[in-house]
């Protein structure tokens, strides 16, 4: 009885092992290690959208093609070229 229990340990063992393995290969390190420096980027369009019953939400656009929410404050002053980054991305 406690020949199957030490193979059943074993096996998840092996299992959990593998998945981590897999994990480390296919997590890109280098992008938890981005910051604001590195996300900086010229702005080439403002914008603003607006929801059924909500206040509007405030966006810039970058050159790299990443967007960025940002708050009504910094709608107005920020123009287009300045360079701005920031750690919450729009998907």
């Amino acid at each position: 009885m406690l020949d199957w229990i030490k193979k059943a340990a074993w096996f998840s063992l092996a299992i959990l092992l593998l998945f981590l393995a897999i994990v480390c290969i296919f997590v890109p390190f280098n992008s938890m290690n981005e910051t604001d420096t590195d996300a900086k980027s010229p702005i080439i369009q403002k914008y603003s959208t607006k929801g059924l019953y909500m206040e509007p939400s405030y966006y810039v656009k970058m050159r790299n093609g990443d967007g960025y929410g940002i708050s009504r404050k910094e709608i107005y002053q920020l123009q287009i070229g300045d360079t701005y980054g920031a750690q919450k991305k729009v998907p």
